[in-house]
């Protein structure tokens, strides 16, 4: 398993590590997926979500970019990309198209199959099954249904731990993981979880 999240900011430490997973400079083909953010409206795309795009089009030749919406590109192979990248936004509304596209198991293949995956706050935090408690910071009424995550981590994934908009929240939610007995995996905006394998490192 091979996973580069993060909350936010990336720097050239971040893109280094990514190549060394990566085994390359840049990968062939990427793909991007921009569903979380959906609910907050592409067009014109915010702000925090072109820097995003722009920080992981680095790492690319070239990519694909979907929302997962209707008459959107809905990639059938995954297999042709070097890696995934989920971005930020409403994790509830990507639970809810990754499970009506089938795209979710699509993804849970990948990644069992060595695929790179990169996600970004809600593209991270999918990783989880349990995610009830991020309700708290996102709001639950954007997802016409409720779904679980992809449940790849039996960790819990806190992001944006030092953020000070959602720093607070996060916390509580963390806390209620801990509660339940859960590992936490708690990582600030400029820092990355990576695992690889058996390895987990927060850079």
């Amino acid at each position: 398993m091979k996973l580069f999240l993060t909350s936010h900011y990336l720097n050239n430490k971040h893109f280094n590590a990514f190549r060394n997973l990566l085994g390359k400079s840049k990968a062939s083909k990427a793909l991007f997926i921009t569903t979380a953010s959906v609910p907050y409206g592409n067009e014109p795309k915010p702000q925090w979500l072109i820097e995003s795009l722009a920080d992981m089009s680095i790492l690319t030749k070239n990519y694909d970019e979907t929302t997962l919406e209707e008459g959107d590109f809905m990639p059938e192979n995954l297999e042709q990309y070097d890696f995934i990248f989920a971005t930020g936004g409403n994790l509830f509304y990507l639970a809810y198209r990754l499970a009506e596209t089938g795209m979710g198991k699509k993804i849970k293949k990948y990644i069992a199959n060595e695929g790179i995956y990169s996600g970004s706050s809600a593209g991270a935090v999918i990783l989880m099954k349990y995610i009830a408690y991020f309700s708290l910071a996102d709001d639950l009424s954007k997802a016409p249904k409720v779904y679980p995550g992809l449940g790849i981590i039996n960790k819990a994934i806190i992001p944006h731990a030092d953020s000070e908009k959602y720093s607070d929240v996060m916390k509580n939610i963390a806390d209620k993981y801990k509660k339940e007995g859960n590992e936490v995996l708690i990582f600030n905006d400029n820092q990355v979880l990576i695992i690889d394998g058996d390895r987990e490192n927060i850079l």
